[in-house]
This record gives structure tokens, sequence and C-alpha cells, in this order.
């Protein structure tokens, strides 16, 4: 691809709508975490022991440092963050279970134990009440798993990386010059793993918090990007008893099921 062709494309009304789906994700994140940080935060006496929401800043920065690499064109240390994201969750979701009564202290010691091997298999041991079914659970945990280990093959230089890199610079796609589908790719890798991390940070926290982030004052669900997750959207489903979504049940249920993309 030429150059000229190269701008066009970078300039075009589909690549702009595609960096606006990118700023709405990372958008949409953030405003989650912040919303359940400042909601737990009335609980103080949990806000202090529980261990995820004392991570919540770490995951924060990895949200906004991918979404400045990704205008740069930095995707493969945009997946390195990801893999970062993916572990942290799993290990944080993990103490924040199995020891909600120690001291912050000891969680950090446990935290420590589990950060001398980049082994994931903690999530096994983690409880996904809220997916529902033990299908569902186990589908999540293998979905985690795969993205898992896409992301890992970018932790080092390898021969997948250098040759897809030498493949973009035949087409004249350099750093900073991928282009629509590249873009794409990057929207969808980072959608499903943040979805994932939402989910973890799900089961570390009261199901209260959960359902206030979930569920408005008139029963609809809460109008943000990661409705569109099969994982978000069943967890949303738990919350179907609340008084407030009697009457539109039916409606809030195919509105809900029609908007899962991934």
């Amino acid at each position: 691809m030429d150059k000229e062709k190269l701008e066009q494309e970078l300039n075009s009304e589909e690549y702009n709508t595609e960096w606006e789906k990118h700023e709405n994700i990372n958008k949409s994140m953030i405003t989650c975490l912040s919303i359940i940080f400042m909601n737990f935060g009335r609980d103080r006496d949990n806000h202090q022991k529980n261990f995820f929401i004392r991570v919540v800043d770490d995951i924060m920065h990895s949200s906004v440092a991918i979404k400045m690499l990704a205008s740069e064109g930095m995707r493969n240390t945009c997946r390195r963050e990801l893999r970062f994201l993916i572990e942290l969750s799993i290990k944080a979701c993990f103490v924040s279970q199995q020891f909600s009564k120690s001291t912050f202290e000891e969680q950090i010691n446990e935290y420590e134990k589990q950060l001398k091997s980049t082994n994931i298999s903690l999530i096994n041991d983690i409880n996904f009440y809220l997916l529902g079914s033990l299908d569902n659970q186990s589908t999540f945990k293998q979905d985690t798993k795969r993205m898992y280990g896409e992301m890992c093959s970018y932790v080092h230089l390898t021969p997948h990386q250098i040759t897809e890199r030498l493949y973009l610079a035949q087409e004249g796609r350099y750093m900073g010059f991928e282009g629509v589908n590249e873009l794409k790719q990057l929207n969808e890798e980072v959608s499903k793993v943040y979805s994932y991390v939402i989910v973890h940070l799900f089961h570390s926290i009261p199901v209260w918090v959960v359902g206030d982030l979930l569920v408005n004052g008139d029963g609809s669900s809460y109008d943000w990007y990661f409705n569109k997750s099969r994982y978000i959207a069943e967890i949303d489903s738990r919350f179907d008893y609340k008084a407030e979504r009697k009457q539109d049940l039916e409606e809030i249920r195919i509105n809900r099921s029609h908007r899962i993309e991934f």
C-alpha cells in the first residue's frame, strides 16, 4: 500500500469510528472502576480489607496506558498490558475470595506468594457464582486461559511477532501507521480482556455493589459498552429478581440478548 492510500485509510470515517470505539472501551472501563471504588468506599471496613479494591488504581493505570500506546500504534505493548491485567485480576480475585477475613498485610503476603509463578491455574479455585451454571463458569475460565495464552506470546520477542511485523512492513504499515483491521483486532482483544477483568472484580466485592452498578433505578440495565459481553449480560440477568424490573422484565431480557457481541 502506498503512503497516499494509507493516509486516506487513517483519515477515513471507518478508522475514526473504530478509534472512537477504542476510546469508549477505555472510558467505560475506567468509569466502571471509579463507580465501584466510590460506592464500595461507603463500607469503610470492607474497603480497607478488600484486596481487589486496593489494586483498582493499577488497573486504571493500565487502561490509560493502553489508550496512549494504541494511539501510537504500539499494539504488542498493549497486549503485554492486557496479559498483566488478566494475571492481576485472577490473583487479586483469588486473594479477595480466599483470604477475605485476613488483614491486608496477610493478603499482601499471600499475593506475593502467587507472584512467584506466572501460572494462572488459581482461576480454577475461584467461585464465579454470578455466572450461573457450572458450564458457563467453565467456559469463562477456558476463554480467560485462552486469551492469557495468546497475550503471553507477546511478552517476549517471539518468531510470531517478528513475522507479523515483517508482513505489516511489506504492506507499508509501520508503527503508528497500522490501519482499520489492526485497530479492530486490538479492540476485540481489549474488549474481551476488560470484560474478563470486570467479571473477576464482580466476584471480589459484595453482590449489592454489583447490583447497584448494573441496575438503574427504573430497573433498566446500566448503559455502558460492556453490556455487549456475554458474561456481563449473564451477570446482569442475576438481578432480574429485583422488584423494579418486574414490570419491564421481558423487554429487558430481549434488549440484553440483542446487545451481545463478544
